[in-house]
Parts: structure tokens; sequence; C-alpha cells
């Protein structure tokens, strides 16, 4: 069900030059795991992560670098999905990076989706496009008011406000499911790992 190309080199021909990109002697494989109405199953992304898996065990058996990073732009609020966790573990357990996207929950008290509430997957979150200005003023006032080198703050205290609409953060849910004989653990983690820019950006 899903669909693999490996494309050698990513450049962007643009008004007659070719530029290259973020990093362009990487080698992407891209495996297609939504049809063209935006439907996918959890059997189509398990085979495209089962693929991934043996083309890096095939190239590592050739003494050729594998597939060192994996990046995801789906998720689901099943943070119980058996065979989708365990093809994860598969790719981690490789040593391949997992990197996914936070989720499009921001407004919903679920938080972060699976795969980006699992521990080792690295979730990412957006910011507005306004971050960047406000974000120094926000730095500069706590700076000035702040009598100590330990601020009450935190990473996510002072992010959160400045995340995009639509972007996913807040707990982990993964660890609920403990929580009738763990309360501590029932408490989740917080996510996202990371945050980056997310709107009014231009791509190719």
């Amino acid at each position: 069900a899903a669909a693999a190309q490996q494309i050698d080199s990513l450049s962007v021909f643009h008004g007659g030059c070719s530029t290259g990109g973020i990093a362009p002697d990487a080698k992407l494989v891209v495996v297609k795991v939504f049809d063209s109405h935006e439907t996918t199953f959890t059997s189509w992304v398990v085979d495209a992560l089962n693929y991934v898996l043996t083309r890096h065990i095939a190239l590592r058996a050739m003494r050729r670098r594998g597939i060192e990073l994996v990046s995801l732009s789906t998720g689901s609020p099943d943070f119980s999905d058996a065979p989708f966790n365990a093809a994860l573990d598969q790719l981690t357990t490789a040593g391949i990076t997992v990197v996914t996207a936070a989720g499009n929950e921001r407004q919903r008290l679920r938080g972060v989706l699976n795969p980006a509430d699992r521990v080792d997957v690295i979730a990412v979150g957006g910011l507005r496009a306004d971050f960047a200005a406000k974000a120094v003023v926000n730095y500069s006032e706590s700076s000035s008011s702040s009598s100590s080198s330990s601020s009450s703050s935190s990473f996510y205290g002072d992010v959160f406000p400045f995340l995009a609409e639509a972007s996913s953060s807040g707990l982990t849910l993964r660890e609920f499911s403990a929580g009738a004989n763990n309360i501590g653990a029932a408490i989740g983690r917080p996510k996202p790992d990371v945050v980056t820019l997310s709107e009014n950006l231009v791509g190719a």
C-alpha cells in the first residue's frame, strides 16, 4: 500500500539557478502513506516503517550508511496502537532517530498525539510568526525583574504563549494508563521537545 521513492539529491530550481537546500548532500527515501483522499490506515503506515527498516538493514549490510532519521507528519490519539508502536520500537532500537510533528490539537485537552508522546520520539511544535520579537521583550522584562540566577519561568512557560494556534502541546497521556498504581507516572511528560517557526514560511 505504501509507495517508496529514493531521491539522491534535493535542490530547488529557481530563477535559472540550482539552489541547495538545508542539507544538499542528503539522500531521501520518500514513502507515501496517504491516498488522494488524504486517507491512511495503520497497516499502510506500518508497511512504510517496515520498508524503512528493511532498507536500513540492507544498506548497513553493504557497509553503507543506513537511514539515519525518519520524519513523520502523522499521528493518532490511540497511544496503545500495538502494531504501530512495535514498528517504531524496531526503528529506534536499530538506532534510527524518529522525529514527528507534535500534532494539531492545541485547543484540546488530549495534548500531543502518538507517536509524538513517546519518550524515544522527538516531537516538534510550531511557533507563531511574531515569536522572535515578543520573546525578546519577554526575556528582557523577566531578566530585569529577577535578582537571582534561578528563574521561576521554565522553557515551557516562556514558549507556550507563542505556540501557533494549531500546534499541540501539553502533558503526554501515555502514562495515564498506569495512573491507578502510580500517581507520579500519571502526570505525564511535557511536550513538544523542540519548537520551530511554523507560520508565514515560504517553501519549495
